[in-house]
């Protein structure tokens, strides 16, 4: 996979890499001014990825580690964001026009809840809203959570899907 971008500031060339989400997982020290619009970068490990002045216009970046990741005077306009870990990101001066940004996370006792418009994520299990408020107590039980537990999952599926349907 190649990356050369339009001001030629990015010239990556890495045969190992056939994907646009691997180029940049393993280079992400370099994508300094990059151009990697509507690339598909879900679920990608970007954490202190250099993405400086980067253009990243229409890119799926949904539930990517971005973790202390340097964004800023990035162009995110209409990226999609949703639950990407946003911790510690330096987003000064970029454009977030039109980003989709909204999402929910818990940090509970036992897993981290991460919930988008449709779906909710526990620990690994990914499921629809309706799903977790049929199975919550025995996904609970099966996964080694206290009684007490339970409630408290519940009560943030419940948050949840408030958040989403107001």
């Amino acid at each position: 996979m190649k990356l050369y971008d339009i001001h030629d500031c990015i010239k990556i060339d890495d045969p190992d890499c056939e994907t646009m989400r691997e180029l940049c997982e393993k280079h992400k020290h370099d994508l300094r001014s990059a151009d990697i619009r509507s690339a598909d970068l879900r679920n990608a490990d970007l954490r202190c990825a250099d993405l400086y002045c980067a253009d990243l216009r229409c890119a799926d970046l949904s539930r990517a580690n971005l973790y202390c990741a340097d964004l800023s005077n990035a162009d995110l306009r209409n990226a999609d964001l949703r639950c990407a870990d946003l911790g510690g990101v330096n987003l000064i001066g970029a454009d977030l026009t039109g980003a989709n940004l909204k999402h929910l996370i818990k940090r509970g006792s036992c897993h981290c809840l991460i919930a988008t418009e449709n779906q909710i994520q526990i620990g690994c299990q990914i499921s629809s809203f309706d799903w977790w408020l049929e199975n919550y107590a025995e996904c609970g039980r099966y996964n080694g959570y206290t009684k007490k537990e339970i409630i408290e999952y519940k009560n943030y599926i419940d948050e949840a899907i408030k958040f989403f349907k107001e």
